[in-house]
């Protein structure tokens, strides 16, 4: 934790004409080092009323959230001193004094630059204590991450002018948004990407969509998995309460579940018999009959994925490494020698079964136990991982997308910005899903042609978590606010 050391070298926690509150002096020299901090939310009033922004130990300064118009609120900050440190930024939102959501990042200065960067108060990591893991955070999606691994800092102003400033500062039409004036607009959105051409022979694939009745516009729905065109099973939460729904080929139908059941992050299928669920607090739950039943817990972490090779080889992995194993008749907890969370599992084979997590980590299951991968391309958290063969396998993430072809790993633009899922059938068929600010989320879908990944226009009216489908032509997403998605491709 940063403390109080810290929070005593910035200037200011607030806006200067309002820097005067640390005792900034109009004769302070920042050498034009500046962050600001810009929260959003896709909660509004009356769900919250009050927004705070804290800096290590510091005091928060209080935002008042009368409309959705207060949204987004704007910190400036500014170093004294040697700019080289980092900062712990926390930001909350409250509802009549009491914290609904929030978010903590660990983010450092620029020297001799101003930055921005913007929090996301997202209603799915709105319940207690979303992350089990202290040093991470909750953020888009619901998803944890590192601290230090949950924002990117853009150029401030963002419209493509010189950032930079004198020694005395930003001058008065570059300042941070409150100092001695409104300052221009600040967006959290990232400027796209210029990516290569894609090859004329190659057109974006196209199809039908369909935006299925949410089963409950309540729900965000973390996995789906279709075993058939008419037997599609998708599970996720409502508050803290995991919920799943199977789809007959007309409408959702709720699965019953057992009491208690906590959020539910993955469901696999080895047939339309055999269907199993994972969630938190070690939570596994096996389908009987048109019920879920709860599986004897081999651990109490938070299990992310859950994928297998036939009914008696299935894997769930979670966090502090966690690996659990079931053989076609028990659960077993397996030594994995693996310390960071792991968010997905998948695999081609028996003997090509690959994990991922934050960090950037990947890892094979080898002979002996589980192999790292050195691919030293990213240490930004991967969410999702997809294996067509051992030498065709996909793993995306926070603005990455990994390639492994058998030999090497390699790194490929264009995947959603926020990838939270990826699937496919084919070197030239693959699919993610994932989202990007503004709130509410925008819901994003990509397709990789063997060449480059290529924005595919959706229905999506919100952010996505999963994607999967079947090799026949149906490929299914669902995400937040219950929304299902079926395109048949043509």
């Amino acid at each position: 934790m940063i403390g109080g050391r810290v929070a005593a070298r910035l200037v200011a926690l607030g806006l200067c004409a309002a820097f005067a509150a640390v005792g900034c002096r109009a004769g302070d020299k920042h050498n034009g080092t500046a962050l600001v901090v810009v929260v959003t939310s896709e909660l509004a009033p009356p769900e919250i009323d009050r927004i705070d922004i804290a800096v290590g130990a510091g005091a928060p300064r209080s935002f008042s959230i009368g409309t959705t118009g207060d949204l987004p609120v704007r910190l400036g900050l500014v170093p004294r001193g040697d700019p080289g440190f980092s900062i712990e930024v926390t930001a909350s939102a409250l509802r009549a004094g009491t914290v609904v959501v929030t978010q903590t990042v660990e983010v450092g200065f620029v020297r001799d630059e101003q930055k921005q960067f913007t929090m996301h108060l997202t209603r799915a990591c709105a319940r207690p204590a979303p992350c089990p893991d202290a040093s991470e955070t909750c953020t888009l999606g619901g998803q944890c991450r590192a601290r230090n691994q949950v924002v990117e800092l853009l150029p401030y102003p963002d419209d493509g002018r010189d950032g930079g400033a004198g020694a005395d500062g930003p001058s008065p039409s570059e300042r941070p948004p409150g100092v001695d004036g409104a300052g221009p607009d600040v967006r959290g959105d990232v400027t796209p990407e210029v990516r290569p051409d894609i090859p004329p022979d190659v057109p974006p694939i196209t199809g039908t969509w369909t935006t299925m009745p949410a089963p409950n516009p309540m729900a965000t729905l973390t996995c789906v998995w279709p075993v058939g065109p008419n037997l599609v099973y998708a599970v996720g939460y409502v508050g803290a309460a995991g919920v799943a729904y199977v789809w007959n080929g007309t409408m959702w139908n709720p699965v019953m579940l057992p009491a208690g059941t906590p959020t539910l992050t993955g469901v696999w299928a080895a047939s339309a018999t055999e269907v199993w669920a994972v969630g938190y607090n070690g939570t596994i739950l096996r389908r009987m009959g048109n019920v879920f039943v709860a599986d004897p817990r081999v651990t109490n972490e938070v299990l992310a994925g859950i994928w297998g090779f036939g009914a008696n080889r299935v894997y769930a992995v979670g966090g502090a490494g966690t690996v659990i194993r079931y053989d076609g008749t028990t659960w077993m907890a397996t030594t994995s020698g693996i310390v960071t969370t792991l968010t997905s599992v998948g695999g081609a084979a028996p003997d090509v079964v690959v994990a991922v997590g934050t960090g950037g980590m990947i890892y094979r299951l080898v002979t002996n136990g589980w192999q790292r991968q050195n691919h030293g391309l990213t240490s930004r958290t991967l969410f999702s991982v997809w294996a067509n063969s051992a030498a065709d396998v996909w793993a995306v993430g926070d603005g990455t997308a990994l390639h492994f072809d058998g030999a090497t790993w390699s790194q490929h633009s264009g995947a959603p910005d926020t990838a939270l899922s990826v699937w496919g059938t084919a070197p030239n068929d693959m699919w993610s899903v994932g989202s990007r600010p503004p709130i509410p989320m925008i819901g994003l879908v990509s397709h990789w042609n063997g060449f480059v990944w290529q924005p595919v226009t959706s229905p999506a009216v919100g952010g996505l978590q999963s994607v999967r489908g079947l090799p026949s032509g149906d490929v299914w997403e669902v995400g937040v606010n219950g929304q299902t998605l079926r395109v048949r491709r043509h």
